[in-house]
């Protein structure tokens, strides 16, 4: 198996060196396994993985994978949602099996179960105002809602491309626009 490595001596002239525990390569996605330390035992409803695979079709995976080596294959420690979601998508032949994956391998030191889930609890969900300032800036654009990826339907509701809006994505966009414009005012006040 062929992995392109970037370590830190790939960084820009006078970039800051990335983090020593950060080693990024680029890995064949046959290569990879869930690890059974990875915190997530509970999967996405069938609309929540359909809104996923959607957005990585649409976008490729934007997060790299945290994996750990074990043996000949490199075991997903954190990003367990689009692991699943991209093996789905070579299931569908949308992804090739050997589809390259950026992913951080892990150090030694690096503590599995931690790693799971500071990946998980970290994040924060975008607040309303910030969704309607997004939706209205993709309006702008003339992005449609209900296109999904690459136009091919689905995408869940949040989905956006080229396809035709359903009444949901209406409602959705007028609703969130409403509070774009509320939260802009109060920005100011």
């Amino acid at each position: 198996m062929t992995t392109t490595a970037t370590t830190a001596t790939d960084t820009a002239p006078g970039a800051p060196p990335p983090h020593p525990s950060e080693t990024i390569r680029y890995l064949p996605l046959s290569a990879l396994t869930l690890s059974e330390r990875n915190v997530r035992t509970i999967d996405d409803t069938p609309a929540e993985l359909a809104s996923l695979k959607a957005s990585i079709l649409a976008h490729g995976p934007i997060q790299n994978l945290a994996v750990r080596p074990v043996g000949n294959l490199y075991e997903v420690i954190a990003g367990k949602r689009r692991f699943r979601a991209m093996r789905e998508l070579v299931d569908e032949d949308e992804f090739h099996p050997d589809m390259m994956v950026a992913c951080r391998i892990l150090d030694k030191s690096a503590n599995d179960t931690e790693i799971s889930l500071a990946e998980n609890e970290a994040r924060v969900g975008m607040h309303v105002g910030d969704q309607g300032t997004a939706s209205a800036r993709l309006t702008a654009a003339g992005a449609r809602c209900g296109g999904g990826a690459r136009g091919r339907g689905g995408g869940g509701p949040g989905g956006w491309g080229g396809g035709g809006g359903g009444l949901f994505c209406v409602g959705l966009l007028c609703g969130l626009g409403v509070v774009s414009l509320l939260w802009s005012a109060l920005r100011s006040c």
